[in-house]
C-alpha cells in the first residue's frame, strides 16, 4: 500500500495544472487499489495485495502513528475522487472504510486524522467549481486566482476548454459551451453560471 499517497497527490497536481492526465492516473491507481487490496468481506484495504505471496494473515492497520493510516488516506482520496469525477463506487468504498471507524470516533476521536477529514467530505458541505475557457484567457486566469485565494478545504476545481469532453467530470456535462464561464455547484445543484471574476467571487462568498 505504499502507493496510497499517489491518488491524492495526483488530484492536487491536477488542480494546480488542470492536466487531465493526472486525474486519469489517479483513477487508474484507485481502481488498482480496489482490485489488489480491497477486503470484500469486511471492507477496507489490506496492506498486502492479492498478487503477493500467501500470508497467514493480511493486516490492515486501521490507525496511523507517525504516518497516517493507509485506510484513512484511501478514504480521503476516494472521497475527493468521488466528488471530482462522479465516481460513486469510490465514494461507497470511502463510506465503508469510515463506518469501521465509528467505535473509535465515539471513544477517542482525537486519534483520527485523515479519517475525520474524509468523513467531513462525505457528510459536509462540498463544492464543485468548474471554469470553462482557455488557460491563457485573462478572465479565466482571474477566476481561478479568486478560487485559489480562498481557503476552502472541501471543494474540487476543474478547468475545461470550450467544447471539451466531460467524461472525467460528469457534473460539468453540457456546461462547456461558453467562453470564460464559471459554475459553482453543490451535489447536483449549480448556481447560475457567471462570466466575470467579480461575479464568481460573489458566489464563492
Amino acid at each position: 500500500m505504499r502507493g496510497i499517497w499517489a491518488p491524492p497527490a495526483f488530484v492536487d497536481v491536477y488542480e494546480a495544472t488542470f492536466d487531465t492526465r493526472w486525474v486519469s492516473r489517479a483513477l487508474e491507481l484507485a481502481d488498482d487499489m480496489v482490485r489488489l487490496f480491497w477486503d470484500d468481506t469486511d471492507g477496507g484495504f489490506f496492506y498486502t495485495g492479492s498478487d503477493a505471496e500467501t500470508l497467514l494473515a493480511r493486516s490492515k492497520h486501521p490507525l496511523g502513528g507517525a504516518e497516517p493510516s493507509g485506510n484513512g488516506v484511501a478514504a480521503l482520496a476516494f472521497a475527493r475522487l468521488a466528488t471530482l469525477c462522479g465516481r460513486n463506487d469510490l465514494g461507497e468504498k470511502a463510506d465503508r472504510i469510515l463506518r469501521s471507524y465509528a467505535p473509535i470516533l465515539e471513544r477517542a476521536a482525537r486519534v483520527l486524522g485523515p479519517e475525520a477529514v474524509a468523513g467531513a467530505w462525505r457528510s459536509g458541505d462540498v463544492e464543485e467549481i468548474g471554469v470553462v475557457g482557455r488557460a491563457d484567457d485573462p478572465t479565466v486566469r482571474a477566476m481561478l486566482a479568486n478560487v485559489r485565494r480562498r481557503y476552502h478545504p472541501f471543494r474540487v476545481v476543474c478547468r475545461l476548454d470550450v467544447g471539451a469532453a466531460t467524461d472525467l467530470f460528469p457534473w460539468m456535462l453540457a456546461r462547456t459551451g461558453g467562453e470564460a464561464r464559471a459554475f459553482v455547484c453543490k451535489g447536483s445543484t449549480c448556481l447560475a453560471p457567471v462570466d466575470t471574476a467579480e461575479d464568481l467571487s460573489a458566489q464563492l462568498g
